[in-house]
């Protein structure tokens, strides 16, 4: 069941490079649109004024989907981590407690608001 997180995890990570994909996509459109419609002084041109401000939008929507996408990944990737490391804790210290027949752990292991079990660790 462990393996179950991590992949979890890494579909989070899978979508988060998706959305940052997507992000960096909106981004080149909007680049390309001022590369081509930029004037000898540097300044791009516009049709009118709505276009404008829908190229605004673009550019600060393609800033937040790229850092939307940058943090999904980040959580992915620290939580199948996270949700790992705990299992490998929580395994060793069942073993290391039936050879010395002492009772079982908690089974509980905290961090970043996770608290993994041992069921889903097998």
């Amino acid at each position: 069941m462990g393996i179950l997180v991590v992949l979890f995890g890494f579909a989070i990570v899978v979508l988060g490079f998706y959305v940052l994909i997507k992000g960096i996509r909106i981004n080149q459109s909007v680049r390309k649109y001022e590369f081509e419609n930029r004037t000898g002084g540097g300044s791009v041109r516009f049709k009118d004024f709505d276009a404008s401000l829908e190229h605004q939008r673009k550019q600060m929507r393609s800033k937040f989907v790229q850092g939307l996408g940058l943090a999904v990944a980040i959580v992915g990737t620290s939580r199948s981590s996270l949700a790992w490391s705990c299992c490998s804790e929580i395994q060793s210290q069942l073993v290391g407690r039936r050879r010395t027949g002492s009772t079982l752990p908690s089974g509980r292991c905290h961090g970043f608001g996770v608290v993994v079990l041992p069921s889903i660790c097998n």
